[in-house]
């Protein structure tokens, strides 16, 4: 390709984003994987340019890049370049190959010795990952070096570049954390509601964590993730019985996400989903909130928002985690007529709200919504309110043992509908009671059990109201212990926030009386991560840079550990409420 393909050899990530945007170069990367050079219909070579066709449109690529032209509407550098960039950049080394092979005549011999077949070459640079890993460790560290308050407007690009050098090697879940971390960031510098000091202080831990294990020599493969999730084939037919769907129109991605339940008793995931998500880069609110479901998965010619009123069983079906894949390879062998009035349902129906409670407090920290979701069936609307200032509607239930929850709904104009048909469900249970069930996603709050509600049935009838047996470890703690435990917590997490504020070089102090109550309390591995988090900050303070790769990888036990403590102690405090 000439001087061209020098060109094309040179251009980085970091490049590609500074011709365009994040936005054009995320879109164009996510277009680039299902491409490859022999995608595009007609490549025209020449010493200075190529032209090729993308699409409907012809993308002239020449030297410098920046001059680069496309038929579209857009006037400045657009997706279809940076696609084609992208596309041809990755094809060079195995055409150079190629063409070195085919010029080269290979000299003949009598008897070719056997060859032995190669290995398999590794898709990853070990040395390159570590390398990128130490230095955005060293990049983002300004961050708890000088501390928030501190850190310039511009510091949340930091992220984003060590994001693009990440994606480059092919690191994945390092730059989805980085782009997590730095969107947080983001809502720092411009002051926005949004951010909060605890949420963010888990995702920058959790970030280094996973750099500093990309730092090894010896990391694991699977340490780097996948762009793409991987999906397993599920052992047998898989039946599914619809229950819903809820608009996404957040984030980078907007669109509906499906619900069924799974018939399978058997399995350990009682719920699955299907996506339908699509990027907004390019769209208005206006035209995201107003989108139809275009997705036809299986093979078929029906999209799947016309078949949520049937049971359906699937051959060959995927799944990762409890997400379902659209892939032709599984097939439809049954659709049959649905009634949710049936067995399946109401065996997976919840009546007692301490079960919820006890279930969320044992999960893991970084369990999946699908993992949360339930079939709630409560007895009656305790009150219900519209929240003008907060612009969010609460209705408190309660369930047919005197267990609370509080189902909150934030306005939005897609949850315009559904806020309203909650009111007139909250006036029924108020006056007279009734049957209802609800599909919602709970989790444990500081005070009480917590719903985001995404189906309501009023046509189910459950009436086999079985209690749930308590645990003897969430009755036996008293509730003094739980307030000097929590207190302890709350100080804990006030003084690692005051370090993020503030920065290591600002020389906040080890806080004796934290240690002191911790070692009273009896809580050694809380004493243990608390000593050594105070020695690091300390060793910084005195001179040894290292000692701040040591107090983030404290602080992420600290806060794991503390979590877990909290969860706890919140499930029981709920619990013994009433």
């Amino acid at each position: 390709m000439g001087s061209i393909a020098e060109e094309l050899r040179n251009c980085t990530n970091e490049k590609l984003v500074s011709m365009s945007d994040m936005g054009t170069y995320k879109r164009s990367c996510k277009e680039a994987e299902k491409s490859d050079r022999e995608s595009f219909p007609e490549v025209r070579e020449g010493a200075e340019e190529i032209s090729v066709t993308a699409g409907k449109e012809t993308v002239c690529l020449r030297v410098p890049l920046e001059k680069s032209s496309c038929s579209c509407v857009s006037r400045k550098i657009c997706r279809h370049i940076v696609m084609s960039i992208i596309v041809l950049r990755d094809s060079l080394p195995v055409q150079a190959e190629k063409a070195v092979a085919e010029e080269v005549p290979q000299k003949p011999t009598e008897k070719e010795p056997e060859k032995t077949p190669e290995k398999k070459k590794p898709d990853f640079d070990r040395v390159a990952i570590n390398g990128c890993a130490v230095d955005c460790i060293g990049e983002i560290s300004g961050v708890i070096k000088r501390g928030l308050v501190r850190c310039p407007e511009n510091t949340p690009d930091i992220f984003t570049t060590c994001a693009v050098r990440c994606h480059s090697l092919r690191m994945a879940d390092a730059e989805r954390l980085l782009r997590e971390t730095g969107g947080r960031l983001s809502d720092f510098t411009a002051g926005r509601a949004s951010f909060d000091y605890p949420t963010f202080i888990k995702k920058f831990c959790e970030c280094n964590v996973l750099l500093s294990e990309l730092s090894k020599p010896d990391f694991s493969e699977d340490s780097l993730g996948n762009f793409k999730q991987k999906y397993e084939p599920y052992d047998g037919k898989l039946t599914l019985i619809p229950l819903g769907a809820r608009t996404v129109l957040t984030g980078d991605y907007s669109g509906e996400v499906y619900y069924f339940l799974n018939a399978d008793l058997s399995s350990d995931r009682k719920f699955l989903s299907l996506s339908d998500l699509r990027p907004n880069f390019y769209e208005s609110s206006a035209a995201r909130y107003h989108h139809n479901s275009s997705v036809t998965p299986w093979g078929m010619d029906t999209p799947i928002q016309s078949l949520m009123h049937s049971k359906i069983t699937l051959k060959n079906a995927k799944l990762s985690g409890g997400k379902l894949s659209t892939s032709k390879e599984t097939s439809v062998i049954a659709i049959r007529p649905l009634d949710l009035d049936c067995d399946e349902v109401y065996r997976n129906i919840v009546y007692d709200f301490r079960q919820i409670v006890v279930e969320l407090s044992e999960m893991s920290e970084n369990s999946d919504e699908l993992s949360r979701m339930y079939l709630i069936a409560p007895d009656k609307c305790v009150r219900s309110d519209f929240d003008k200032n907060a612009q969010v509607y609460r209705m408190r239930l309660a369930d047919h043992f005197g267990n609370f929850a509080d189902v909150s709904v934030k306005y939005r104009a897609e949850t315009k509908k559904f806020i309203e048909l909650l009111e007139k469900i909250s006036e029924n249970l108020i006056d007279d009671g009734g049957n209802f069930v609800i599909l919602a996603v709970a989790h444990i709050g500081e005070k009480s059990l917590e719903l985001f509600p995404v189906e309501i049935y009023d046509f189910l009838s459950p009436c086999n109201y079985r209690p749930f047996e308590l645990p003897p470890q969430y009755s036996s703690v008293q509730s003094s212990h739980i307030e000097l435990i929590s207190s302890l917590i709350s100080d804990i997490r006030q003084y690692i926030e005051a370090i993020f504020r503030c920065g290591l070089q600002s020389g906040i102090k080890a806080d004796r009386s934290l240690l002191d109550r911790s070692q009273n309390y009896g809580m050694s591995y809380l004493h243990s991560f608390l000593s050594d988090l105070m020695q690091f900050a300390d060793n910084y303070r005195h001179g040894d840079d290292s000692a701040c790769k040591k107090t983030l990888l404290t602080v992420n036990s600290l806060v794991s550990y503390s979590d877990c403590i909290s969860s706890y102690l919140s499930a029981v405090n709920i619990l013994s409420e009433k």
